[in-house]
């Protein structure tokens, strides 16, 4: 039977009576969840919403948080809106995270784009049109992780600490057809299945190894392949419609694209059944459950059903 590895990712979106305060409390306490029942990393996104309910729009100040109210699980973003923001203050800023907390913090890039007018505050221009230089400041990032020295002697920079550990780097899409890219930047690679509808018809099995063949020969090891799924594990069909009900309410009436909300048995075969198709067994959850208890109800759930082995923390403020 295959080994399985999940993580999670969150939104930060909760029901709306409660406070962003409130949902952030909820967060790292889903955080500690997932590392006591052995979930191998814990992600959050960047959106820039118009929401007074929204726990936050960048989530770089969330990741200490995290970080410190947990021991073991890796935390980092999925993912940075790198289009917005300079490479040189990312990498400063994920670099010393990542020696602060040796090993822990993962930076993903993502190509989104917020609306027009808060790409302006975010880059204080006038435009028009958003500038893509996307794929120039992802290889900015990956060049001053992976020529430290260079970066020292050719340009007189230093990324503090020096010659310190450099995060992992995930570059996040809805397929790997663009795998050289992220072979060039020593970066893992995240396909999103629930950011657009047609992402599961693309055949990749072949594409998967020979991004694997590629970055092992470049970079000496095999990279993570990892499959994002919207969803949750829910423990009996009264649940699951509960819990379809509650993400229609929260989407306007509209399914969030290939959700799979399931009982055990079918959340199981389901993961199998993407497992074989692409050649992975390596997976990121978007919990849609609305409430904190269904959420680490269905991670307890899937640590169940897949035998994810159990990580003892220490107590702390946050828990319960």
């Amino acid at each position: 039977m295959a080994s399985f590895t999940f993580g999670i990712l969150d939104f930060g979106y909760r029901h709306k009576s409660q406070s962003s305060m409130h949902s952030i409390m909820d967060v790292v306490e889903l955080a500690q969840t997932a590392e006591e029942l052995g979930f191998a990393n814990f992600w959050l996104t960047e959106h820039h919403s118009f929401s007074a309910t929204a726990p936050w729009a960048s989530p770089r100040m969330m990741l200490p948080l995290l970080l410190e109210y947990t021991q073991r699980i890796a935390v980092g973003t999925a993912g940075v809106l790198i289009n917005f923001y300079s490479p040189y203050q990312v990498a400063l800023d994920f670099k010393l995270l990542n020696n602060l907390y040796p090993g822990r913090c993962h930076l993903g890039f993502a190509n989104g784009r917020p609306s027009p007018s808060i790409g302006r505050q975010m880059r204080y221009e006038q435009f028009s049109e958003y500038p893509d230089d996307f794929d120039e400041k992802v290889a900015r990032v990956a060049y001053l992780f992976n020529n430290e020295q260079r970066a020292i002697q050719q340009e007189h920079l230093v990324l503090p600490p020096a010659f310190g550990s450099t995060p992992e780097l995930f570059s996040l899409g809805s397929s790997f057809r663009h795998y050289t890219k992220a072979v060039a930047n020593k970066a893992h690679m995240v396909k999103s299945t629930f950011h657009a509808l047609n992402c599961m018809d693309y055949e990749e099995y072949d594409v998967i190894a020979r991004y694997r063949e590629a970055f092992h020969q470049a970079h000496g090891f095999v990279p993570r392949t990892i499959i994002a799924i919207s969803g949750s594990c829910v423990p009996d069909e009264a649940t699951r419609r509960e819990v379809e009900e509650q993400v229609l309410a929260g989407n306007n009436g509209n399914a969030i694209v290939n959700t799979l909300i399931a009982t055990p048995d079918a959340f199981q075969e389901r993961i199998h059944q993407i497992a074989k198709r692409y050649g992975v067994t390596d997976f990121v959850i978007r919990e849609v459950g609305h409430f904190n208890d269904q959420q680490k109800e269905s991670l307890r759930l899937i640590h169940q059903g897949f035998g994810l082995q159990a990580y003892r923390t220490e107590e702390n403020a946050f828990a319960k």
